[in-house]
């Protein structure tokens, strides 16, 4: 299934990213603070990026995805 990223809820897919990141730092490594830091300030092509490079499943940000 091909992916419109234009009908993404970037900011529920950053606040995810942002919890995913500290959990990781306070539990894993506090090499995550780095990339906490990217997520607050990427765009919305970075948070693509970052995503995808995470294992996070982009359809479940879609704005008419049914939860």
């Amino acid at each position: 299934m091909e992916i419109d990223y234009t009908d993404i809820d970037f900011d529920s897919l950053r606040d995810d990213l942002i919890e995913h990141f500290t959990s990781a730092y306070f539990i894993v490594s506090p090499l995550a603070l780095a990339d906490l830091s990217s997520v607050e300030t990427a765009t919305d092509s970075e948070l693509i990026s970052i995503a995808r490079r995470c294992g996070f499943n982009l359809t479940k940000y879609l704005k008419t995805y049914r939860r």
